[in-house]
């Protein structure tokens, strides 16, 4: 789970703060930043969870963030899987 949030970290973290970035990551750690919760989180609720960060809703209109946190809890850590890539 921890790779996970890092690369949703990551995907948030372009033009915005550590400190907002870190923020939004809260948010999305108490809502549960699994790949099982991104996959059944519709994107209007994704982008809430994103707001403080910086073009969110530019991110969050073109699915830019929540489509790619999306595509990759398929590919990087399928449903399938016990654990996590190393």
């Amino acid at each position: 789970m921890r790779r996970f949030q890092v690369l949703v970290s990551l995907l948030l973290s372009s033009q915005t703060k550590d400190q907002v970035t870190a923020a939004a990551m809260q948010k999305l750690r108490a809502h549960g930043c699994t790949v099982e919760n991104i996959l059944a989180t519709d994107d209007e609720t994704l982008g809430k969870l994103i707001y403080p960060v910086g073009f969110w809703r530019v991110k969050q209109n073109s699915l830019y963030v929540s489509q790619h946190m999306k595509t990759l809890s398929y590919i990087s850590f399928p449903l399938s899987s016990s654990s996590e890539p190393h």
